[in-house]
This record gives structure tokens, sequence and C-alpha cells, in this order.
């Protein structure tokens, strides 16, 4: 069997409503590097370490975003690593074209812009993206941010930075690229892919109160520090 040229790392905690679409996408992904599946749960009581069986991926423990995250890299070993959110989509040539543009991007971590899903997709989502996706990119070079729906980078520069902070439990994507930054690593948003996201948070909290909550939380993030403690421990900001 061929190595691994890419490892495909998803988080997990009680996604058996979501994760099967993204695993689905996966699977139909077209002229992608030979790649590896890790789904790392955090213990889900539903049917999602059964659901991420059943499409071939291997199952490892997980914990709260950032220990899941580890532990799927911890897992696996292609020199590439790709990390999902369950409650993304991909869009047919994703993979394809993610890879291809990091690689010539000159990037050593990278993301994306976010798009709401369809039929959700209404014109409030897609406004409140559209600014989201400015602030991530104009940040890039002050304070920079990152969304963990999907980003990239490689095996080397994550060990270098040792990971995800396990301490920090809310915008711990956010923490690490400031951290990669630091470090001398370039950082930046690929422009030949978008990644597809759920909403379900705006529709459960409100869109008012969800954005309130995240702005707050940047506040306090840039005001006193990251947050070691917090209740994003899972769809943290």
């Amino acid at each position: 069997m061929e190595s691994p040229q890419l490892s495909i790392i998803v988080p997990t905690y009680n996604e058996e409503a979501l994760l099967g679409t993204l695993l689905r996408d996966i699977r139909a992904q077209r002229n992608v590097p030979p790649y590896e599946l890790i789904v790392a749960d955090a213990s889900s009581t539903d049917r999602t370490r059964e659901i991420a069986a059943s499409y071939g991926a291997r199952v490892v423990q997980g914990g709260k975003p950032g220990e899941g995250r580890n532990a799927g890299v911890d897992a696996s070993s292609a020199p590439l690593l790709l990390f999902l959110d369950a409650d993304t989509q991909l869009e047919p040539g994703f993979i394809r074209r993610c890879c291809d543009e990091f690689a010539t991007s000159g990037y050593d971590i990278a993301a994306m812009d976010n798009q709401p899903m369809a039929p959700r997709s209404v014109r409030m989502y897609r406004a409140m993206y559209k600014v989201h996706n400015r602030f991530v990119r104009w940040s890039t070079t002050t304070d920079p941010h990152m969304t963990s729906t999907c980003f990239i980078t490689t095996r080397p520069v994550y060990q270098a930075l040792d990971g995800f902070d396990e301490s920090v439990a809310v915008f711990s994507d956010s923490e690490l690229v400031k951290r990669a930054v630091r470090s001398g690593f370039r950082y930046g948003i690929l422009d030949s892919v978008r990644i597809l996201v759920s909403v379900r948070r705006f529709d459960s909290n409100g869109p008012l109160r969800f954005t309130l909550t995240l702005l707050r939380g940047m506040a306090r993030r840039r005001l006193v520090g990251e947050h070691a403690q917090g209740r994003f421990y899972w769809g943290d900001p």
C-alpha cells in the first residue's frame, strides 16, 4: 500500500448528524494524493464512531478540539496535515486545489474563506461571513486569527509549534496561528478554495447573541490573554 502523503484529521463529539456528509465529500474527491483519514473522537455517546469507521477512518481517542487535533497528528504519518471540522462540507476538487495552492503559496500554514452551507445560506449569513472573511484576511498581518473549520500545514511546522496548546479552551486556533507567526512561519489565506460551514450555532444561539459572544471573547483575549477555560469546548470560535 502506498504511504499517505496527506493526513486528514477531524475532531468529533456527537456528530452523527453531520459527519457522514463530510466523509462522503472526502470520499468523492478526485485526483487527490494518497491520504489517511483520522477521526479523533471525544467519547461520543451517539453513532459518531460507528459512522467514522464505516468510511474507513481510523478512530482514536480525542478530547477538546485542540486535544483531538493533537491526538490525530500523533496517530497519523503523512507529511501534509489537513484539519477539518465535522460540520463542514467540501466542494468538488477541494482537496486537490487546496494542496496544489498550498504547495506553491510559500505559506507554512494556511486557512481559507468560510461560506455558509445551503440551503440556510440566506442573505444575512452570507453578509456575516463576508465580514468575517475580510477580517481574518486583514488580521494576518496585524493580529493573526484563524477559523479552525479548515486549515492546512506541514508536519514539521506543526511539530515545531508543539501543536495546539491544550490549556487554551477558546480561540485555540487563533492562538496557534499567532504563535506560528511569532515563530517566523508564514501564514496566509488560500484563494482557490473555500470551506462550506454549518450555521447551526447561529441558529441555536441566535445570530446577535452568538456574534456578541464572539466579540466579547476576542476583546478578552486581546486585553487579558488566552482563555484557559471557557464554554466553547466544542465549536470553539
